[in-house]
């Protein structure tokens, strides 16, 4: 047997030291995947009813992939109930439920459930180590900076940058309408979320950043553009699931790492600028006679929330515990502009096609909106029309921008359960156990349909529900409006009353300006996520989000 050889010179003593290092190294990386492939056959997952898996490698998730977004989680919901399992890859299993007291277990010990670590690290690539990533004492640091600049009184004073871009977004959709056209024309066909996305970027540039990027008029934004690019290869796939197994698959030169790299580039490059502008903006905001060592937080002016992480970094009478590094709040910037746009624009989009499919709900939202005659009233006015908040929390639950989150259990634990369940071998059961490395699935948009929550009505949009919610839906641990959309517990979204506010003066606005309707009422839609689910075109999936809508002016406008 030949022996081992090294290129280089090593002392005596040091080549037999080498070697052992070596061998221990082998040997720990080899009883991980050791742990890892036998895992699946001690989780007590495996005994929870579940589908037959078709593939050893893929388990169940290929077909998941193929699906349209929630489709098989609701057909094994019926057949299973709301406590199952399914096969993740190499034969791993993973906890799904729809039983309000076990999400309620999950969310609530959100740091005990934190993302799985393959996702975690495709995440950071995107936006870095921000409020999306960070779990534990870093997510509780930075939420507690930041949740000042969501309060109730920070986002009323914000909102008159909604309004102005909404009434932008109208205004070049009425230019679009042929001349002296009416009700009763042809209108003009508009793609909703290549506008809305470019709508709601501007919003959370100059709310978020204080940052033009004039989208709306200009795509050629270099930040926008390079958002846009890193959006369009998240796509899911099988090829994005091995790069999350396999790390050294990102640094390939095919033309998605490249694109990737490129787009990361951009985006570090003016967020590092719009920091640096910030700082000095800031400081410039200082009387020039005070003392440094005097500076406090309520001198620095500015009102977006970079400006107010920027202004609690610098500011004196904020301990050290409560401030950011430049790349913590770098990764800010990446993260707002993914959480902060994307799934305010898709709530929009959906929101549009809703009012396209059931045509009364859109005559009866017009009419109570046309009776106000502010144009743009207050936010509190605003969130007490009546209609228009029902019809936004039907939305919200019917179609949520994002369709469900994974987890992964960093410890043994025993979820409660709100009713008993048979497992795969017909008994009873009344809490769930889980292993230190069982996956977990929180099928959000299972959840805000399922009729053992919200009755056999469950899959069918209808804004009057909300006059009477079901008691059991009462009882999903949603942050806001019974509904899973925002999450719940310490990790719930902090910006989920800015959005909504956004969502109605964005519905405000355009419903009172024109009606809706399909551009071909023969063209079928599905729901298809990537980052987030949005409608495509049955048939050309592959061109990605699109819902042509006919717009024509509202004679009373």
């Amino acid at each position: 047997m030949a022996s081992l050889s090294l290129p280089f010179a090593l002392p005596p003593y040091l080549t037999p030291l080498l070697l052992s290092l070596l061998s221990l190294y082998s040997l720990t990386r080899l009883t991980r995947l050791l742990r890892f492939l036998l895992l699946p056959l001690s989780s007590p997952l495996r005994k929870l009813a579940h589908p037959p898996s078709p593939s050893l490698i893929w388990g169940n998730m290929r077909d998941i992939l193929k699906a349209p977004t929630g489709v098989l989680h609701a057909q094994w919901e019926e057949q299973f109930g709301q406590v199952y399992a399914y096969r993740q890859l190499l034969g791993r299993w993973r906890l799904c439920t729809t039983d309000p007291r076990a999400l309620s277990h999950i969310l609530s010990n959100a740091y005990a459930y934190p993302k799985p670590r393959q996702v975690q690290q495709n995440l950071a690539r995107i936006v870095g180590e921000g409020l999306l990533i960070a779990e534990g004492d870093a997510h509780r640091r930075q939420r507690k900076i930041m949740n000042p600049s969501f309060s109730l009184a920070e986002i009323r004073a914000l909102t008159p940058v909604f309004w102005d871009k909404a009434g932008e977004l109208r205004d070049i959709w009425l230019r679009l309408l042929p001349p002296g056209a009416d009700a009763a024309g042809d209108g003009a066909v508009v793609d909703v979320p290549k506008w809305m996305s470019r709508a709601t970027l501007d919003i959370i540039g100059l709310d978020g950043f204080g940052y033009a990027f004039e989208s709306l008029t200009d795509a050629s934004n270099e930040l926008a553009r390079a958002f846009a690019a890193l959006h369009s290869i998240q796509r899911p796939g099988v090829f994005v699931i091995l790069m999350n197994f396999f790390p050294f698959l990102r640094y390939l030169p095919i033309k998605r790492n490249k694109l990737q790299a490129k787009s990361m580039g951009t985006m570090r490059r003016v967020g590092l600028e719009l920091v640096r502008r910030k700082k000095e903006a800031v400081r410039q905001t200082l009387d020039g006679k005070r003392e440094e060592k005097d500076i406090g937080r309520s001198q620095l002016a500015g009102r977006d929330l970079l400006t107010a992480l920027v202004r609690a970094n610098m500011a004196n009478d904020v301990p050290a515990s409560q401030k950011m590094d430049d790349e913590e709040v770098l990764a800010q910037i990446s993260t707002f502009l993914l959480a902060g746009h994307e799934t305010t624009s898709t709530a929009v989009t959906w929101a549009l096609f809703a009012l396209s499919t059931h045509r009364d709900v859109q005559k009866k939202l017009r009419d109570e909106l046309v009776s106000y005659p502010d144009a743009r009233p207050g936010m509190d006015e605003l969130n007490a029309i009546p209609y228009l908040d029902a019809f936004v929390r039907e939305v919200l639950r019917f179609h949520s921008p994002v369709g469900g989150t994974l987890r992964i259990a960093d410890a043994d634990d025993t979820i409660p359960v709100s009713h008993p369940y048979q497992d795969a071998e017909g008994f009873w059961h009344t809490s769930i156990r889980v292993r230190k490395g069982d996956g977990v699935y929180i099928p959000i948009k299972n959840v805000n349909r399922s009729p053992a929550l919200w009755g056999p009505d469950g899959e069918v949009f209808n804004p009057d529900r909300w006059a009477s919610v079901p008691e059991e839906a009462g009882h999903i641990p949603g942050v806001w409006a019974h509904v899973l959309s925002f999450l719940g517990g310490p990790r719930a979204c902090i910006g989920y009353r800015f959005s909504i506010v956004e969502i109605k003066v964005f519905l405000y606005t355009l419903v009172r300006a024109f009606e809706f309707e399909f551009a071909d009422p023969n063209m079928e839609f599905e729901e298809r996520a990537t980052i987030v689910t949005r409608p495509v075109i049955k048939g050309r999936e592959k061109e990605g989000a699109a819902l042509p809508l006919r717009i024509r002016r509202v004679e009373s406008s």
